[in-house]
């Protein structure tokens, strides 16, 4: 009996530390992509496309802004994010403006945007433009 005792209060403290690890890294999750573009002209995502973007506590992301299929790594200094993809696939999609949006989206994350969250929303920037992103809860 005592021996389940101290395997359960193992296994608490065990699922604390994960979930002090989760909170202490608000990006860890999914995201899913809400609009795109410039600042002051966001456009909405299209409907019904996959256009998530999630990223572990390993330092890896994974995703799909559209059409293509990518998975890589990130990592944080300070207010910026860096995503170094690793592989992608190279579909051409159609109608044009999937791809648009695909484009316009990958590059925001491949210029090493600032980022920030505020409650259910990240929200990324460049020069180029910004990308907002609302959490799927997980």
């Amino acid at each position: 009996m005592k021996k389940n005792f101290v395997v359960m209060i193992l296994c608490a403290f065990l699922l604390a530390a994960c979930a002090s690890e989760q909170s202490a890294n608000p990006i860890i999750g999914t995201w899913l992509l809400v609009s795109y573009g410039p600042a002051s002209e966001q456009s909405p995502v299209l409907p019904d496309l996959n256009r998530s973007l999630i990223i572990d506590a390993e330092g890896k992301i994974n995703g799909n802004v559209g059409c293509n299929s990518f998975v890589g790594s990130y990592s944080i200094d300070e207010s910026k994010i860096s995503f170094e993809p690793e592989v992608s696939t190279q579909l051409a999609c159609v109608p044009e403006i999937i791809m648009k949006q695909e484009e316009f989206t990958l590059l925001v994350l491949n210029n090493t945007p600032e980022f920030k969250i505020e409650g259910r929303f990240l929200t990324l920037w460049t020069d180029d433009g910004m990308l907002v992103f609302e959490s799927d809860g997980n």
